[in-house]
């Protein structure tokens, strides 16, 4: 809300310090509800987004998913739905329900995209246009771990000289496919005082 407020009255500074003509933007304020949730491939998700109207006049808008080019995991069009009201009356709030469902095969990843209720857009030094009245929207996508150690993960002993010692380590893989391990050694230098184990 504050972010279109700013806008409604922002101006922009040429390359000379002259100011241009201050934008005419439409005063919509967005709130959403938590825009940051968690899901596993195959469940969906569902956010509540308020867009109240400021203007003295009803507003057309045109809830849809924008994603800009610095995303590196946009959200999908065909993954996300947006239920709500094409207009708002003037001093009127409406509220929209965005909908995400997470494809079965979808990797593990932190999607991201902006629902925009209109086409006006602001720009910020060196950066490319993004929507002027959006709503941030991240799916953290996660799959339980498949493989679990079972044996105690810290190994630790005493070794004479010239002597050996074994100690077994089990890996158990829950999940439908192999995975591959790549078991590695790794050696840490302890300092201590006085009785050391």
């Amino acid at each position: 809300a504050s972010a279109a407020d700013s806008a409604a009255n922002a101006t922009t500074a040429t390359p000379n310090g002259q100011e241009e003509a201050r934008a005419n933007y439409t005063r919509l304020y967005i709130d959403t509800d938590d825009s940051y949730r968690e899901a596993k491939p195959g469940e969906s998700l569902e956010y509540t987004v308020t867009v109240k109207n400021g203007e003295s006049e009803a507003v057309d808008v045109n809830p849809h998913l924008f994603a800009g080019p610095m995303t590196e995991f946009p959200l999908e069009d065909e993954w996300v739905s947006i239920d709500g009201p094409s207009s708002i009356a003037a001093g009127e709030t409406a509220e929209y329900t965005v909908g995400v469902e997470i494809p079965a095969d979808a990797e593990t990843a932190n999607y991201r995209g902006l629902v925009a209720f209109t086409d006006e857009t602001v720009t910020s030094p060196g950066r490319p246009p993004r929507p002027l009245h959006a709503a941030h929207v991240a799916a953290e996508v996660w799959r339980e771990p498949t493989v679990t150690i079972r044996s105690d993960t810290y190994v630790h002993g005493q070794v004479e000289a010239g002597e050996s010692f074994t100690r077994e380590l089990v890996v158990e893989n829950t999940g439908d496919s192999a995975v591959p391990l790549s078991p590695e050694v790794k050696t840490e230098r302890r300092r201590c005082s006085g009785h050391c184990p």
